[in-house]
């Protein structure tokens, strides 16, 4: 039953693509934001239907990996398999990627006698969703309305929890009733939407009118919706990803100077404090000064407490087991000669004989997952990212397109830092590809549609496509010959 409903949607999304692209991308995009990828337990398993395989209950196979190829495949075929000029770079590092996963499977069934793709699907979904989401953003106007319907959606999404939460339905996670708690990549874009929304208040005056995708009073109601939800949560890293993310964004901002800067600090520490010393709140500030004091990772009993020794025994695990297989150095688990290549999380789980979990650390993630050539391929992306970060600070002030992307540049530094130490890559979730994808599609379409618009512009004055005019000539006059 569940796969012939999967295939039903699956047919409904192509033909909505077909006729409504961009509703069917909308559609795709509000999937991943409304539905639980990771519900009552730490296996994707256990969320909704979208990401259950034992809905679909065929080869493992998920909703979503139906939904995406069906509409990524429609929407090819309706704009002629467009490909935009702005991803060139992260086309080339997706196709070296998927290359690479070629030698991986031809190294498995050599060694093994297997072939085991269930480990790279996730990426190829990721891959046409942000093929998707491009085809529909071919203008500034697109790329404005798509980042308003996304933050509406990601708001909503948050409302709903924190409605649920305060009426006695929220979720019980490890430290009590929370809003959102195993959805973890969920969480991190409730921080990125908070902080867009900060930049979005901070810059309105600059803006130009149409850049100006919300009324303020409403984007300030977002934004205190969206980082409530966070706090909530009791996320210690994506608390600090998503306060450091506010600093940046607030000291790169135009309109705040050093003095107003420290009087918003003073006052939302103010607003803070009054509103925990309410009676109501006392569970919550008994929970958030016992998680807060986990924080301090100085202090031994800290971190020798259960959850932080859990993550460190699973770093040191791994690092043991690349140390003493090097084939897994080059080709990840798949380099390893045994038989039970696929069971060395539970061959290397230490002392509490339990399977290891996935390594907060992306470094680790990556060497065991795809090797040494796939972590290379991981940082790449983000080096090659962040070289762009200069010419995104050249673009006009007045565009909301500038904004999202110098934030999305912003919290992608601190999430890619944090992976580096604290938390898994955003590839080991569908909701971490989406997002981070979303955020990569945000930096590199604002730099392809500004200079799509520059060569129309000089096209437009009389000089070559490709020549970027003086700042002193504003056109030429087609007749005379004349530089206005």
């Amino acid at each position: 039953m569940g796969l012939a409903l999967t295939l039903v949607a699956a047919l409904i999304m192509a033909v909505m693509a077909l006729v409504r692209p961009r509703i069917a991308v909308f559609t795709l995009m509000a999937l991943f934001i409304f539905f639980k990828e990771l519900g009552v337990g730490f296996a994707s398993s256990s969320g909704s239907f979208v990401f259950n395989q034992y809905f679909v209950n065929f080869l493992n196979f998920k909703f979503i990996e139906f939904v995406i190829p069906a509409t990524w495949l429609a929407l090819v075929l309706r704009g002629g398999a467009s490909r935009p000029p702005y991803l060139l770079f992260e086309r080339r590092l997706m196709i070296l990627l998927l290359l690479w996963v070629v030698v991986l499977i031809f190294v498995e069934h050599f060694l093994h006698g297997y072939i085991n793709v269930g480990y790279f699907r996730l990426l190829l979904s990721g891959f046409m969703l942000l093929h998707c989401f491009s085809m529909i953003i071919k203008t500034e106007e697109e790329l404005n309305a798509f980042i308003k319907v996304f933050l509406v959606m990601i708001a909503a999404a948050a409302l709903i929890g924190l409605i649920k939460y305060v009426l006695g339905y929220g979720v019980l996670g490890l430290r009590g009733t929370v809003p959102f708690y195993f959805d973890s990549k969920q969480i991190n874009a409730f921080a990125f939407g908070a902080v867009l929304m900060l930049a979005y208040v901070v810059n309105y005056p600059d803006l130009s009118p149409g850049g100006r995708i919300l009324p303020k009073v409403l984007a300030y109601i977002m934004f205190a919706i969206l980082a409530v939800t966070v706090i909530l949560c009791f996320r210690r890293t994506l608390w600090v990803i998503m306060i450091f993310s506010s600093l940046a964004v607030l000291l790169m901002s135009r309109r705040v100077k050093v003095p107003q800067f420290v009087a918003i600090m003073f006052s939302l520490l103010i607003m803070v404090i009054a509103l925990l010393a309410a009676p109501q709140m006392a569970d919550t500030r008994s929970r958030l000064a016992t998680y807060v004091g986990s924080m301090n990772l100085f202090d031994a009993g800290v971190v020798e407490s259960q959850e932080n020794k859990v993550h460190l025994e699973n770093v040191q695990q791994y690092t043991l087991m690349i140390r003493e297989n090097p084939g897994i150095m080059l080709f990840g688990v798949f380099g390893y000669p045994g038989e039970d290549y696929l069971r060395l999380a539970t061959v290397y789980s230490g002392e509490n004989q339990a399977r290891l979990g996935t390594p907060h650390n992306a470094i680790l993630k990556s060497i065991v997952t795809f090797g040494l050539p796939g972590l290379l391929i991981y940082m790449a992306m983000f080096v090659a990212l962040f070289y762009k970060s200069r010419a995104v600070g050249r673009l006009p002030v007045n565009k909301l397109s500038r904004l999202t992307a110098q934030t999305s540049l912003i919290f992608l530094f601190f999430q890619f830092s944090s992976s580096l130490f604290f938390v898994p890559p955003f590839y080991t979730h569908a909701k971490g590809l989406m997002y981070t994808f979303l955020m990569v599609l945000f930096v590199r379409s604002s730099l392809g549609l500004d200079s799509d618009s520059v060569r129309r512009r000089n096209a437009d004055a009389g000089g070559h496509p490709g020549q970027r005019l003086p700042k002193s000539i504003i056109g030429i006059d087609k007749q005379t010959g004349l530089k206005l």
